[in-house]
């Protein structure tokens, strides 16, 4: 998502986007415009969504049900972000969810005292980060593929779609095994906003709490041209590509916290 823009920007607008907070589902309706917006022509959507409804305007909307399901059904562990006036959204998954949750929480509270000293910004937090076990993220993604299959319909592009998620998770689970990590699970920024270091501003927040949590990060970028981008942020391509039938593969990319790359 690092297309150029060429809207231009009130000073006071762009001095919003500045602020990092972690954000609730009471603002998944914008979060999930903004991932719409940002998504319009992302490969692996373009590619789940053929098919699915017989007119553009009726994929559109199958395209806005999918993103404001993943920001609605959110677990407490999970953390949804966004810079300033919602014009970008990630959303970031715990894997291993327990510990990664606990080693959060334990992290804020030493983030809360250094802010207290003036000595660091962090994300701010609008609402409490909460372990969870397992089996919510477990009974989470049956809800996503019952979801999913109400979106498609019981066709071949979703059965197609659930052995594209079968090889994410078997890539995912060979390369960390039973390790923690920070799963992006997207990154979406308006496209008036492209090209302006805002995606990379809003990633670098959590990336350095996952350094100091001696944390690695996993993505699946679904283009090509996006490699770059997350390459600057310290990810590495993976050699094992996920592939899409009749589509463009996902390409997974890991990143190891600071103190595993050498600094």
């Amino acid at each position: 998502m690092t297309s150029d823009s060429a809207s231009p920007r009130k000073a006071s607008e762009l001095a919003r986007l500045k602020d990092i907070r972690r954000i609730g589902t009471d603002r998944a309706q914008e979060a999930a415009d903004t991932l719409l917006d940002a998504f319009a022509d992302d490969p692996f959507m373009l590619w789940m969504l053929e098919g699915s409804a017989a007119t553009e305007a009726a994929r559109h909307a199958k395209h806005r049900q999918y993103w404001l399901w993943c920001c609605q059904n959110i677990l407490p562990a999970w953390e949804m972000h966004a810079l300033g006036d919602l014009s970008a959204v990630a959303l970031w998954y715990p894997l291993s969810e327990v510990p990664v949750a606990e080693r959060l929480l334990e992290e804020r509270q030493g983030v809360r005292s250094r802010q207290a000293a003036g000595t660091e910004q962090a994300v701010k937090v609008e609402q409490p980060a909460e372990a969870h076990q397992s089996a919510g993220a477990q009974q989470s993604m049956y809800m996503f593929e019952e979801f999913c299959q109400q979106l498609l319909g019981r066709t071949h592009r979703f059965q197609e779609f659930l052995e594209v998620l079968a090889q994410c998770k078997q890539v995912m689970e060979a390369t960390l095994g039973s390790q923690s990590a920070w799963y992006l699970a997207a990154v979406g920024v308006r496209n008036d906003l492209k090209g302006r270091g805002i995606g990379n501003q809003l990633l670098r927040a959590m990336l350095r709490r996952c350094d100091r949590l001696g944390l690695p990060a996993y993505l699946e970028s679904s283009t090509q041209r996006n490699v770059p981008f997350y390459q600057r942020l310290g990810f590495e391509l993976l050699p094992n590509w996920i592939e899409v039938p009749g589509g463009q593969p996902l390409l997974p990319m890991l990143r190891q916290p600071e103190s595993e790359r050498g600094g």
